[in-house]
């Protein structure tokens, strides 16, 4: 599969959980592949809601410094896109639109601002479209498939 994808901060956290080995393992994969190719991409909010979960809701949370190399090694590389005001006011029209949570809509914006073909996230409703981007549930079994063709 060709084009930009848009990586939603819930594939970072399974990579470090425990609890469900599948989606471990699919997270994994993506972040290795992002290594490889600079169509992996994400936005400075994918950074924030990653570092509040591993500080507030890691069991047991992630130290400090663990979070900083993480950041500087995975996320920073990735990172793409920075807000400006206009951006904030297109997310109200875009939230409205497509009903969605002023922060799902904040995702889906940064997305469609950087250009991306895909949103992989369990956060929307899979195999829907926010303008030209679709959305991918990277956990859900029907989506093999395509989720290969993106590595």
């Amino acid at each position: 599969m060709k084009g930009k994808v848009f990586i939603d901060t819930n594939v970072f956290i399974y990579f470090f959980s425990d609890k469900n080995l599948g989606k471990k393992e699919i997270s994994s994969n993506l972040i290795k592949a992002s290594f490889k190719s600079d169509k992996f991409l994400i936005s400075y909010q994918i950074i924030q809601e990653f570092t509040n979960v591993m500080l507030t809701k890691a069991q047991p949370p992630m130290k400090e410094q663990d979070i900083l190399s993480l950041i500087e090694k995975i996320l920073e590389p990735m990172c793409s896109f920075f807000p400006n005001i206009p951006f904030y006011k297109k997310a109200l029209t875009l939230r409205e639109r497509y009903k969605l949570s002023y922060y799902d809509s904040l995702i889906a914006l940064a997305a469609i601002e950087l250009e991306c073909d895909y949103l992989l996230s369990e956060d929307f409703n899979d195999g829907s479209k926010i303008n030209n981007l679709k959305i991918i549930n990277p956990f859900d079994k029907k989506n093999h498939k395509i989720l290969n063709s993106i590595l």
